[in-house]
């Protein structure tokens, strides 16, 4: 029987080298795909120049803050840096236990 044994590990040997060569092949699909959606998404979804958003947006986004800063609406910090109210004081933390 040991040439049955023998035409059983070549058989197996076999089989792995396909499935090695079928991951390698469905893991560079896979990258190209992921490719091709990338570049179709950055032409479906194309930005602004550089030169443009700044020509554009200059006056707007000045006239923006200055609006901000004239309402008086400025951000404050707080009096105080928040504490931990913790009832064990262990420092370990449980979360959605039952």
């Amino acid at each position: 029987m040991p040439n049955a044994d023998h035409v059983d590990v070549r058989r197996r040997d076999a089989s792995l080298r396909r499935l090695r060569r079928a991951n390698a092949g469905l893991a560079a699909a896979a990258a190209a795909l992921m490719l091709a959606f990338a570049a179709i998404a950055s032409r479906g979804f194309a930005g602004h120049t550089a030169a443009a958003a700044t020509t554009a947006g200059t006056t707007t986004t000045a006239a923006h803050h200055t609006g901000h800063a004239a309402s008086g609406s400025s951000l404050t910090p707080p009096a105080a840096a928040p504490t931990s109210s913790s009832s064990t004081g262990s420092g370990a933390t449980t979360s959605g236990g039952s």
